[in-house]
Formats: C-alpha cells, structure tokens, sequence
C-alpha cells in the first residue's frame, strides 16, 4: 500500500486492485496466508468439531474486503490503523475515513459477483442466526456503519454481538457490545493483539447457540471482569524510528541471526517502548539494507 498514489482516494483504490489482480506470487487460503496469535486462535475454532455451534467464518481484510476463509489471495501489505507506511488512507488523504475504503472494497467484491461482500449481506442471509463480529478499535472505524446496518436488518438485534476491547461502547450498538477491556488478560493471559480472538474462543466453546445474545453474554462478562484487578503493564519510554534502527544495527552486527521477536524482548526490557508491527518493519527495513550492502 505504502507504494500507491497518495492524492486521489478513488485512484489509489483502482490501483490497488489493479496490482492485486496482476500479482504473480503464489496465492494461498486466506486462512493459512494470516500470522499470528489471533490467527492460530481462528484456525483452531475453524477445525474444531466439539464446538457448541457450527460455524461460519468471514475475515474483514483492508487489502481485500469481506472474505471467506477459502479464498485465494496474494500476500499483501495493507491495514486500517492509522500511522503506518501501508494505511490505507495516509496522511495525504485524512480528509477521507476508513469507512469509505471499506465501501470501496465491498462495491468491487459485489460487481466481481460476490453474495457476501458486507456484514449486511451477512444478515440478509441468515437473519435468524446469531452474528458475531470481533474486531479492532482500527477496523471497527472502518466497518461499525456496516455493522449498524446489519443490526437493522437482523429479525431480533439481541443476536448481534461485537467484541471490540477498549473501543467505546456508545452509539447504536451501545446494546450489542460486549463488556471487555484489558482486565480479561488476567483470566486470558498477556496479549491484547488477540484478546478480542480469545474471548471470542470462550464464548463459542461455554455457550450453545441459544445463549448466544449480548443481554445473556454482557452478564457474563460484566461478572468476569469484577472479579479481575487492572490490567498491569509497565511503563515503558517512546522511541523514535532513529533510535530503533541503531539499537537493531547495534546488535544484527554482533548476531546476525538475531531475530526481531528476540531483538524486540530485548529493547523493551530496556525500557523503551516500540509497537510490535513498527519494529518488526525497521528490522526487515535495516536487514534487507545491510544484505544488500553485503555487511550480514
């Protein structure tokens, strides 16, 4: 994303496609080209045969829209989180939101023949059927219009549930968020980047279909968290990308097996404070420099 034209909101989405269409690695199951612990959470639900409930599972993609599981894609770099080299609105276009990205990948899907290319579309063809959709602080800016439209169309709204920890639960969907905020790490353990993965895990393995409704789930959960202290995280000092690199440069020189995993312990265990997806771009960044100037 970060290699497109910046000046057009519309342009820099046909050239998205374009290159995505024309790409020549090889494509893989959506499910099996995502990485990560929130991943790993996912293909463990999408195998399990001892769930109480049969599942179908949709990925709200920023490269490639609503999608299914099965589906064929290129690897891509693209995210709704502002700030970063592959959002997809940079700095240029803050005129525009995330939301309207978002129609944009749906109205390509639908005229590429797509049933399913919104949430919406979700309720239209199991309107009787609960409907959870967990999500990011990030996506839920891109997605929460097509999730209120989903909430309308649903024959009893109750069935709507979003997981979204630390957003803000106001708005029409003020009924349908579940209570969840960083205190479930001490029932979950330590990692907010799947949290809203882990909760989801537990509501699908404890409850069966029937209780799935957010006015059943909400006691549960507004329970749960009483029960739990605050979250305790250290205090950690900002970094700018300039002293990250040095600190890498530092040490891929006496290691250059290092990993970033390894190399991202460390710094934190200094204090300082780095996002896990920024530091590991200024490793990839630093050692793709460093292989081709053939100093590692």
């Amino acid at each position: 994303m970060r290699n497109l034209r910046r000046d057009d909101l519309v342009h820099r989405f046909r050239d998205w496609r374009t290159r995505l269409a024309k790409a020549n690695p090889p494509r893989k199951r959506a499910i099996d080209l995502y990485c990560g612990n929130s991943w790993s959470i996912i293909r463990s639900l999408s195998q399990d045969a001892g769930l109480k409930v049969s599942l179908r599972i949709w990925v709200a993609s920023a490269g490639a829209g609503l999608i299914d599981l099965d589906e064929l894609l290129t690897a891509y770099d693209a995210t709704f989180s502002p700030g970063q080299d592959d959002s997809v609105i940079p700095p240029e276009l803050s005129s525009h939101g995330v939301n309207e990205w978002w129609d944009l990948l749906a109205e390509s899907r639908k005229q590429q023949g797509a049933k399913v290319s919104r949430i919406a579309n979700i309720a239209e063809l199991y309107p009787d059927a609960p409907l959870i959709v967990a999500v990011s602080n990030e996506y839920l800016r891109a997605v929460a219009h097509d999730i209120e439209t989903a909430q309308s169309i649903m024959a009893d709204a109750d069935r709507l549930i979003v997981i979204a920890a630390g957003a803000s639960k106001s708005g029409k969907l003020a009924k349908n968020y579940l209570p969840c905020d960083a205190r479930l790490e001490n029932h979950f353990g330590r990692s907010r980047m799947a949290l809203n993965a882990r909760i989801l895990k537990l509501i699908l393995t404890k409850f069966p279909a029937g209780d799935l409704r957010a006015s059943r789930l909400k006691v549960f959960f507004d329970q749960l968290l009483a029960s739990l202290p605050n979250a305790d995280y250290p205090h950690r000092k900002p970094s700018d990308d300039e002293a990250v690199i040095s600190f890498i440069l530092k040490h891929l020189t006496k290691n250059k097996r290092a990993s970033y995993t390894g190399l991202l312990r460390l710094y934190r265990s200094t204090g300082r404070a780095c996002e896990q997806k920024r530091f590991r771009g200024l490793f990839h960044a630093t050692t793709t420099e460093l292989k081709e100037s053939n100093l590692i």
